[in-house]
């Protein structure tokens, strides 16, 4: 499983294959002990019915068990396994539409 550090950083990106990421940060909603999470196809946040909220691109309010079982539920979803993404190449990618 995907080690959660956040010893350096605040936010950790996962890719899912070529098409899905999850962005999960420790500063958002329910900082410091809980986690936010937010997903991007391609190069935009989308919502994703079961991962983030029903009218909301982004999740917040996540303990560490349920940040595991979203990993898990991407996994089903895309059939890839997570992989860490170099965050600094993606600092200025994301765009929310």
């Amino acid at each position: 499983m995907i080690d959660l550090d956040f010893t350096d950083t605040n936010r950790v990106l996962l890719r899912f294959g070529k098409e899905y990421h999850l962005s999960i940060i420790n500063d958002g909603y329910g900082a410091p002990v809980l986690y936010e999470i937010g997903v991007f196809k391609g190069d935009k946040m989308v919502i994703l019915p079961g991962i983030t909220e029903d009218n909301d691109a982004v999740r917040g309010w996540l303990n560490e068990e349920k940040v595991r079982c979203i990993i898990l539920k991407m996994f089903c979803i895309t059939g890839c396994r997570p992989e860490i993404e170099e965050d600094d190449d993606w600092k200025d990618h994301f765009k929310q539409e």
